[in-house]
């Protein structure tokens, strides 16, 4: 789980509002929970972002952990389930 309060990495330039994305959250159901979830779109920016990120920051660089395929495996499956939602 990667909780944050904005996606951007902070003085990026970039402000990606959360509140647009909470309304777009859509109720999905976790086993016996019931929780919300990004839409399909916001899902894939947040993927992006995070492997942006990943990409880009010095801890990931310095641990070598910065350009991994796996880090594109979810973004994959992300698009392959939910291709046809994408608007």
């Amino acid at each position: 789980m990667d909780v944050c309060l904005e996606l951007s990495l902070p003085g990026s330039g970039t402000e990606i509002p959360t509140s647009e994305i909470l309304s777009r959250a859509r109720r999905v159901e976790i086993g016996a929970a019931d929780t919300l979830a990004a839409c399909p779109e916001d899902l894939a920016l947040d993927l992006c972002a995070h492997s942006f990120k990943e990409s880009t920051t010095l801890r990931y660089l310095h641990r070598l952990k910065h350009q991994r395929l796996v880090q594109y495996s979810d973004l994959r499956e992300v698009i392959r389930r939910e291709g046809s939602a994408f608007s």
